[in-house]
């Protein structure tokens, strides 16, 4: 790491701050970096309106105070002491050091709180690029990104156009893809490997039941429709929402509402001795690899799943609780507050 990179993380070892800016017109050419003056925490500017959601505002911000406005980037969302963080930052560091994709920018936010072992790992492991602190996670927080590791590719316009693993065998092209952008595609343009759900498939397709028979998945569906549960038995937010699943398929219940739980990447005496040490609360179907959850295009656990009485999905995201019963109430007709939960759930994962 050279010394200005150093001085740069121990500085936001120290102070570390979400700066809110202006809105941004699509259509136009790439935005010119704004002045070197730093940036660091501080009141969010005022600003005039604006039909952006929390996402992008919080983004925008973000790209101001690290100097990354109107710049391609690859970002790294990761956690000092996980492996696959680790992994991840070493891919990083290695596609820019063989300079594999010219006019791409990489950063790292860093969500472990213990300030001195997160010095020392990025002393001896030296990214040739900056590093940016979120101590507590707000920032992941805010932009859905709380699983750890999550990358995100954003344009020179400041649209996340990639969310999910190291994309290994496609970085390179996407990357050189935004870096030749002259022209802003807009918000709604799709993300690099985006994939389409066949829910009506993946609702006949059979799935081995933690001790039952193999079932179709649309067997276990409610007259409320069905909700799923995606999880691992070694992911310590997984256990915060299994812990709770007893509570809230009870809840759920109540609207005819059936729950499954989707258990991935385990294999069969696994997958048996966890969950005899703890009841679920609700079926549990597995998938020793990783294909059920490839299909649904989950990338983290855990991760809910409402799919309505006709099979649509209605809501797939963190397992909160409360956002999935608004999503039900909305699907329903129901009057807001009508399914109250007595457990929050996590936005982890």
């Amino acid at each position: 790491m050279s010394a200005r990179h150093l001085r740069w993380v121990t500085a936001v070892l120290i102070v570390a701050g979400l700066v809110a800016s202006g809105c941004k017109s699509e259509g136009r050419k790439p935005k010119p970096p704004p002045s070197p003056t730093p940036q660091t925490g501080g009141a969010a500017t005022a600003s005039a309106p604006s039909d952006k959601s929390s996402k992008e505002l919080a983004l925008e911000g973000f790209l101001s105070e690290t100097k990354l406005e109107g710049k391609a980037t690859l970002i790294e969302f990761g956690l000092v002491g996980c492996e696959l963080s680790e992994k991840g930052l070493d891919a990083m560091i290695a596609l820019q050091k063989a300079a594999a994709i010219p006019g791409l920018e990489f950063l790292r936010v860093e969500a472990n709180p213990d300030a001195p072992a997160v010095a020392s790992y990025f002393r001896e492991k030296a990214p040739p690029f900056p590093v940016h602190m979120d101590a507590q996670s707000p920032l992941a927080k805010s932009l859905g990104a709380t699983a750890y590791p999550t990358f995100m590719l954003v344009d020179k316009f400041g649209h996340v156009r990639y969310r999910g693993r190291y994309p290994a065998d496609d970085v390179v092209t996407w990357g050189k893809a935004l870096a030749a952008e002259s022209q802003d595609p807009g918000s709604s343009v799709p993300l690099f490997g985006a994939k389409t759900i066949d829910v009506a498939s993946l609702l006949a397709t059979c799935h081995p039941v933690l001790g039952g028979e193999p079932k179709p998945l649309g067997q276990f569906k409610g007259e409320g429709g069905l909700v799923l549960l995606f999880v691992d038995t070694k992911c310590p937010f997984s256990a915060i929402a299994l812990a709770e699943m007893p509570g809230v398929a009870k809840t759920l219940a109540q609207q005819k509402v059936a729950a499954v739980i989707v258990n991935n990447d385990d294999s069969q005496e696994k997958v048996t001795s966890f969950y005899a040490k703890k009841p679920p609360g609700a079926p549990v179907l597995y998938d020793v690899g990783s294909a059920t959850r490839e299909q649904w295009n989950v990338q983290s656990v855990p991760i809910a799943v409402y799919l309505t009485p006709s099979g649509k999905i209605a809501y797939q995201g963190e397992a909160v609780w409360a956002k999935l019963a608004t999503a039900i109430e909305s699907s329903q007709g129901l009057a807001g507050g009508t399914i109250k939960f007595s457990t929050t759930g996590t936005g982890f994962g």
